[in-house]
């Protein structure tokens, strides 16, 4: 959920990703300056105060972060999305670290349906 609604098409952002359990979590940069192509947002003013409400955003990425993304997620990691200031200066990011960390987390537990009934003969 965002109050602000700042990220817009245009926009560049970190994923920023966190995971692990209990006291032992780590935050650290998934994809690093990303271009947001649209975002998906609807505003509900009903609280009193107006509030953009982002149901998706769409990047155009490679195969790898594609797979890095896919990954995170079956890892039950917590993505957020950081706005990049446009006029700093690039800065260093360690893609090995993020696919390191991602690699030694557990993957989550999915819970399964119950198998189908047999019908009654």
């Amino acid at each position: 959920r965002s109050i602000s609604g700042f990220i817009a098409p245009g926009s560049r952002v970190d994923v920023v990703a966190t995971a692990g359990t209990g006291s032992k979590r780590e935050a650290f940069t998934l994809l690093a300056n990303q271009l947001v192509e649209s975002v998906d947002a609807e505003l509900d003013a009903t609280g009193g105060q107006p509030v953009v409400e982002v149901n998706s955003v769409t990047f155009s990425l490679g195969e790898r972060e594609a797979r890095w993304l896919a990954l995170a997620d079956d890892r039950g990691c917590h993505l957020e999305l950081v706005l990049r200031n446009p006029d700093a200066p690039a800065r260093e990011y360690d893609a090995a670290r993020a696919l390191s960390i991602l690699q030694t987390l557990p993957r989550k537990t999915r819970e399964l349906a119950p198998p189908p009934r047999s019908k009654p003969r």
